[in-house]
């Protein structure tokens, strides 16, 4: 059940973020370069990634855990591991500090600033939250995500400040981060440096168990059909009672590349598993049709569900940039507006 952060909460993530903003951390910064802080109550630590060195869009995302920052892993090389941009943007856990323009800041949002009497002048100087949670649009942080940030935020203030006044020295080019944690038995907070977690998210691979159904999938004629297949954000908030956060569309997209059509689209619920669809809808449209040449994928996940019944099959799985579904689907964006 989500609970809403009190004004008292608000005001004090607003005031240690004000201070934050004073030292322009961002000019210290570069996006890559990780802060990890251990927090009071958390198993793991929290990664910092400071944006805005670049010129272009100033903020502070924090990633929670490892898994966190295994989402910080797959944004930065969405394009190596094969995501398209909106997905990799979309499907991360983080809370992110933006330092942008008026409107771009929700009304929830506003309200609260309002209620806090803050003003904020020019652009670039407002000051707004947003909590991105895998399969959801960005939304309003809750009261304990308020309280990760102003905790965070109050640590992160002391490591900007230790390197903008040259007391400290990461080789962040060498693969070093920012370590910041609480000796007990000193009771004083230690900042140095240590060498980047090693992290990778895991895409295991799905397996018929039911020999019948794969034997019946093999013996399939070849037809004249080359998939494409992939799982696309649309951007599109969706509200729902049985979630306490807008959905963000999620859509499995199967184009024939022959016949250049969209030939299924299907929402994905946040709580169900892409790689399952993704194989349910193979299954079903190669008993129906027969077998495709070939399938055409990005998206790891798809990948992780049809390598082993493509290679039973023998369907060619050929790992494709999708420009021509790109294309069609900006198409259907353009239209939704």
């Amino acid at each position: 059940m989500r609970k809403e952060a009190s004004l008292d909460l608000w005001q004090q993530l607003y005031d240690v973020t004000q201070n934050l903003r004073a030292l322009e951390p961002w000019n210290y910064f570069w996006d890559s370069d990780i802060v990890a802080i251990e927090l009071a109550e958390g198993e793991e630590p929290v990664f910092c990634s400071i944006m805005g060195r670049g010129g272009v869009c100033c903020g502070i995302s924090v990633y929670e855990g490892f898994r966190g920052l295994e989402d910080f892993d797959m944004l930065a090389t969405s394009d190596k591991d094969g995501f398209s941009p909106e997905y990799a943007m979309s499907d991360q856990n983080c809370l992110t500090c933006y330092f942008g323009d008026r409107e771009e800041v929700s009304r929830e949002q506003k309200e609260i600033i309002k209620n806090l009497g803050l003003k904020f002048r020019g652009r670039g100087n407002w000051i707004y939250f947003e909590s991105f949670k895998k399969r959801y649009s960005p939304y309003l942080p809750d009261e304990r995500e308020v309280k990760v940030l102003v905790e965070t935020f109050e640590n992160l203030f002391m490591s900007v400040r230790a390197v903008r006044e040259d007391r400290i020295h990461i080789n962040w080019d060498n693969g070093e981060i920012m370590y910041r944690r609480y000796n007990k038995e000193r009771e004083e907070w230690n900042t140095f440096a240590v060498p980047r977690p090693i992290t990778k998210r895991k895409y295991p691979e799905y397996k018929l168990s039911d020999e019948i159904q794969k034997a019946r999938l093999r013996k399939k004629p070849k037809i004249n059909c080359e998939l494409s297949m992939d799982f696309v954000y649309m951007n599109a908030a969706i509200r729902d009672e049985a979630y306490d956060r807008p959905v963000n569309t999620l859509l499995l997209v199967i184009m024939d590349e022959i016949s250049d059509y969209i030939i299924h689209m299907e929402l994905i619920k946040p709580e169900e598993d892409l790689a399952e669809k993704a194989l349910q809808f193979f299954c079903a449209f190669t008993d129906q049709n027969g077998r495709a040449k070939a399938v055409r994928y990005r998206n790891p996940w798809i990948a992780a569900a049809l390598k082993e019944t493509c290679r039973y099959c023998g369907i060619k799985l050929t790992k494709s940039s999708l420009r021509t579904m790109d294309k069609m689907l900006q198409m259907m964006r353009e239209q939704m507006r």
